[in-house]
């Protein structure tokens, strides 16, 4: 039987496993971020840069007018119509699949606060930062069950390698070496190399 017992691993073991691993459980810094989008091509003429300035700058007053709705604004300009029925909304970001320009921007920027117009590949990008969440390392109470499986995936995987090396051991492979040469002889009319 290659499966470990029932009662494997032990705390101690579970314990010393996330202690000798605990970077790998680090959750890096996140942003929940909602943007207003102005579609832009990188290679755009210039009256369509224009363009996309003025609608900017009116974006931009409207938010900078107080009791400004972000969410009503983006639903009304954003050119990212998936996220504009959102209010703009995007989720949770990992800060690490930021991009630098917007990485940048976000540095310093107050709960709720917005950023200035950010100019990406597809277009200009307005952010809104409704929340942070700090980077933590997940406690071993959070990554227990996973740790446990992946402990006692890897004594299976070691049980059945030490079994069959056991196995080999009493019962050595045996190798008919008469049949074997004549797979490998060349037949008649048939080159050996191919």
């Amino acid at each position: 039987m290659t499966n470990p017992p029932d009662n494997y691993p032990g705390d101690a073991e579970v314990k010393a496993v996330y202690e000798a691993n605990v970077t790998a459980f680090v959750v890096p810094r996140r942003f929940q971020l909602a943007h207003i989008v102005i579609l832009l091509a990188k290679d755009a003429e210039k009256a369509a840069e224009e363009d996309a300035r003025k609608k900017l700058d009116e974006i931009s007053k409207k938010l900078k007018q107080p009791g400004a709705d972000f969410g009503a604004v983006a639903r009304s300009s954003s050119e990212d119509k998936a996220t504009a029925e959102r209010d703009g909304e995007m989720g949770w970001v990992a800060e690490s699949d930021l991009r630098p320009e917007i990485r940048t921007q976000l540095a310093g920027l107050s709960k709720a606060g917005v950023t200035e117009a950010v100019r990406l590949d597809d277009g200009w990008h307005i952010l809104k930062l409704p929340d942070t969440e700090a980077s933590r390392t997940r406690s071993l109470a959070e990554v227990r069950d996973v740790l446990v499986e992946r402990i006692r995936a890897e004594r299976a995987e070691a049980n059945r390698r030490a079994y069959l090396a056991e196995l080999l051991k009493q019962n050595p492979a045996v190798v008919n070496e008469i049949a074997l040469s004549r797979v490998l002889e060349p037949r008649a009319g048939t080159s050996p190399v191919r």
